[in-house]
């Protein structure tokens, strides 16, 4: 699997010696070009599929054909080897890279890594146009006025949360269900709970925050302790904090007054409730930072409502809403802040000590002082350190060298001429392929030390964030974002919702880990005797226990 990998964005410094010559160009030659192939010209750079398909053919004994010149079998062996570690080892060629921007995930990403500030950024940018299946394709990454103005309005958001410059007017934020709310959601819910929604949010100053939660139907009046519930936390500190509202599913026994009914909220619990209530009344838990802060108990909706537009079964969670700050702190100090700040005076030297380290992260290479100097004069125009360093950090996230991933040839090469990826280059298309967020510091410092080797590539597929490779290069790969979109025809699916497409893919993207990070054949996603279960899948698949 490493090998694949690697492939991705590896070319090939082919294998130019007299063995290509003698056996190979009497066939593949210009004037011949037999298979529609020559290798004369090309055998000192080449683009990797074609040496793997010359490797490929000698294995089946396809090369040299039947008739023409052969060597003996341990020769050809050897070639084939020498291929191979070729293709394993070769420096990159760039070929004509396209100037590609940042996705919005990506660009998301770019921004936790550089300012520690997890945001939901994908919300506040347009859908990125998908090509051949992938959202990664520069071709389709182009860039609009409207985009332009997006980032505008991103950046000047994202520095003054970052400095804790911007104003403390209360806002609100809206998250909605995504998966199946009738099964437990896995890692990072409580145990003993179903459906819900997790997120992590960043919370912009120390304050008090309202935590809102609304039930399914939408369409009903959110009658506070029927499908609306709110809850509010005092003092939280500023920075990233984990909010969960889910349904605990505690009970020993599934009893009550009425009859069981299950729903989109799962098996019955009960079933609907009626005005009085039930022997069984289910709950809603808020949790923040895996502590609960607040558990209701849901009531009953009106008998007109239970008789026409109720909803059967289990509760299940439509939507959570964060509003605040209120009473919000004067001089917070996030963590976002502490990165930032590793100096704490106004005069240049420290500006300039700030600065330099972020526009390194921020361009993926070392920086001189051309690079430095228009974000220098923004931060030393400002009034104060906070202001000129938000300023700076604005001007940062608008630049070409962070929205967008430029490779350059050298001066005077032209335009056909092959060249090496440099080291900052290569370090930058391993760590978006890998992680889809820009270069740590420890891979830009192996650049700058011209040691970009595999066992960076090691560090990095053992990583968290090496789950981006899964979630979204294998996720688009295999089509795993349609299946939410999925409408089977329900006389022949019968079974099939967004829960069992759920399953289906969490399933693949955890074959798809273990082929990684176990370095597993890529076949095995095809004929692997194993696979991942939970027992909604299980009793899809007829597999007991």
């Amino acid at each position: 699997m490493r090998s694949i990998l690697l492939f991705y964005f590896v070319a090939l410094a082919a294998p130019a010696d007299e063995f290509t010559a003698k056996y190979c160009e009497t066939c593949h030659n210009p004037e011949a070009k037999m298979g529609g192939l020559s290798l004369r010209g090309v055998a000192s750079y080449s683009p990797v599929e074609i040496w793997e398909k010359v490797a490929k053919r000698i294995r089946a004994g396809e090369m040299p054909p039947a008739g023409a010149p052969r060597p003996e079998a341990a020769a050809l062996a050897a070639y084939v080897a020498r291929i191979h570690n070729t293709l394993d080892s070769a420096p990159a060629y760039a070929g004509r890279p396209v100037v590609r921007r940042l996705n919005r995930t990506e660009y998301k990403n770019a921004i936790r890594d550089l300012l520690a500030l997890d945001l939901p950024l994908t919300g506040d940018l347009p859908q990125d146009p998908f090509a051949a299946g992938f959202d990664t394709i520069a071709d389709a990454l182009s860039m609009s006025p409207l985009l332009l103005e997006r980032y505008l309005k991103v950046a000047r958001r994202v520095s003054e949360l970052a400095m804790g410059t911007g104003d403390a007017t209360p806002v609100v934020e809206i998250f909605p269900a995504k998966d199946t709310q009738a099964a437990w959601q896995g890692e990072g819910m409580p145990i003993g709970t179903r459906g819900g929604i997790r997120v992590t949010h960043y919370f912009p100053r120390d304050g008090d925050y309202d935590l809102r939660a609304f039930l399914v139907k939408e369409s009903l009046t959110p009658a506070e302790g029927v499908r609306f519930f709110r809850t509010r936390v005092s003092k939280v500190k500023a920075g990233n904090h984990t909010v969960i509202v889910t349904f605990p599913d505690e009970f020993a026994e599934r009893e009550g007054p009425v009859s069981n009914v299950s729903g989109i909220g799962g098996a019955a619990l009960g079933g609907p409730l009626d005005v009085l209530g039930s022997a069984v009344r289910p709950s809603i838990d808020f949790r923040v930072d895996g502590k609960r802060v607040k558990r209701f108990e849901i009531f009953g909706m009106n008998a007109g409502e239970a008789a026409f537009d109720g909803q059967p079964g289990p509760p299940a969670l439509a939507r959570i809403e964060i509003a605040g700050p209120y009473n919000a702190a004067s001089g917070t100090e996030s963590v976002s802040r502490q990165r930032i700040l590793t100096c704490r005076d106004h005069t240049p030297a420290c500006v300039e000590q700030i600065l330099r380290p972020l526009v390194r992260r921020a361009f993926r290479r070392d920086v001189n002082d051309d690079d430095l100097r228009p974000f220098l004069a923004a931060a030393r125009g400002a009034a104060d350190l906070d202001s000129g360093i938000s300023a700076a950090l604005r001007e940062i996230l608008l630049s070409p060298d962070f929205l967008f991933r430029l490779e350059f040839d050298p001066p005077g090469a032209r335009p056909d001429d092959p060249r090496e990826v440099t080291p900052f280059e290569f370090a930058s298309r391993l760590s978006f392929f890998l992680w889809s967020t820009i270069p740590d510091d420890a891979l830009l410092n192996a650049a700058a030390a011209g040691r970009v080797d595999e066992g960076e590539v090691r560090r990095m597929l053992a990583d968290p964030k090496a789950g981006a490779l899964i979630d979204n290069f294998a996720a688009q790969w295999l089509g795993l974002p349609a299946l939410q979109e999925a409408e089977p025809d329900r006389q022949l699916f019968p079974v099939f919702d967004k829960g069992l497409a759920s399953a289906f893919a969490s399933e693949t993207r955890l074959v798809v880990t273990s082929l990684i990070r176990e370095n597993r054949k890529l076949t095995e996603l095809i004929d692997g005797g194993y696979t991942y279960l939970n027992d909604r899948l299980a009793a899809h698949y007829g597999i007991p226990g």
